[in-house]
C-alpha cells in the first residue's frame, strides 16, 4: 500500500503510480494527481481532498474507490469518462472546463456536487451515488442521457446552474431548494 498525505499539506504529484498495490490518501490536506496512473487495486480517500481527472484516477481491476470522511474532486480540463464504482460516506464533486461522464454504479453517500462551470453527464440516477446523497449545484450543469427518476435532495447555491436533458426524461420527486434557480 502506498499511503500519502499524513503531513496534512497541499501537494501535486505529476508522476505515474502503477503496480498491484492500493493507493491511500490520508490527512486533512489536498493532494492533486495529474499523472497517467495505472495501479490495479483500491483507491482509498480517508481525509482531506483528492483532486483527479478521469485519466489520473484508474478504474480498479481488483478493488474499488472508497471515499470516507473526505472529498474526491474531479477537476476535468477536457472531456472524459470514469466508469469505476465509487463508494463510501464522502462526497464526489465535479468542476473544470471539460465534461465528466460518470458511468459507474456509485454508492457514495455524501452526495455529488457540480461547481465552477463544471458539467457532469449521467445516464442513470445511480451514477450520482446513493439516493440519500444530495445533488448540489454551484454554477454547474447536470446533463442526462437516459430516462430516470431521482428521489434525492437537490440544492442550488448560485445562479448559472442548469439541467440539460439530452435524451429521455429526468423526473425529480423531491423539492429543489436553495438560494437560486435552475435554468
Amino acid at each position: 500500500m502506498l499511503q500519502v498525505g499524513g503531513n496534512d499539506n497541499t501537494t501535486t504529484f505529476s508522476g505515474n503510480i502503477d503496480g498491484l498495490g492500493t493507493f491511500a490518501k490520508v490527512g486533512a490536506g489536498t493532494l492533486t494527481l495529474t499523472g497517467d496512473n495505472s495501479y490495479a487495486r483500491d483507491t482509498l480517500v480517508s481525509g482531506g481532498t483528492l483532486i483527479v481527472d478521469s485519466d489520473s484516477l484508474p478504474e480498479p481491476v481488483l478493488g474499488s474507490v472508497r471515499v470516507n470522511n473526505a472529498r474526491l474532486l474531479f477537476f476535468q480540463a477536457s472531456d472524459g469518462t470514469y466508469s469505476g464504482a465509487i463508494a463510501g460516506n464522502g462526497t464526489v464533486d465535479v468542476s473544470g472546463a471539460g465534461t465528466l461522464t460518470l458511468a459507474g454504479n456509485n454508492s457514495h453517500q455524501g452526495g455529488t456536487g457540480i461547481a465552477d462551470g463544471g458539467v457532469l453527464e449521467i445516464a442513470s440516477d445511480i451514477n450520482l451515488g446513493h439516493p440519500n446523497g444530495p445533488l448540489r449545484f454551484n454554477n454547474g450543469t447536470l446533463r442526462t442521457t437516459g430516462t430516470m427518476t431521482s428521489a434525492r435532495d437537490v440544492v442550488i447555491f448560485t445562479e448559472g446552474s442548469e439541467f440539460q436533458t439530452v435524451s429521455g426524461t429526468h423526473t425529480i420527486t423531491r423539492t429543489i431548494t436553495g438560494d437560486s434557480s435552475l435554468t
